[in-house]
């Protein structure tokens, strides 16, 4: 469970544990929205980096890499 706004995290509620972050469906949630953005996009940020290294290293022609960055990168 994760506390919102001014939640009481003293309460016990089914014996469930309270965080500050949580991923739901792919996304980082924060108990803070400018938080939650910035740890959401770092994330998208460092996948795509981490393809875009990969294809470096992937002998691709220049067709085959403008191919890779429309279909792989840019969707």
């Amino acid at each position: 469970m994760m506390e919102l706004g001014t939640w009481d995290v003293t309460v016990d509620i089914l014996g469930i544990p309270y965080c500050n972050e949580l991923g739901i469906l792919g996304i980082q949630m924060t108990t803070t929205t400018n938080q939650t953005a910035d740890k959401s996009w770092a994330l998208i940020a460092g996948t795509i980096r981490a393809q875009e290294r990969e294809t470096y290293y992937k002998t691709l022609n220049l067709d085959q890499r403008i191919l890779y960055v429309e279909n792989y990168l840019l969707s």
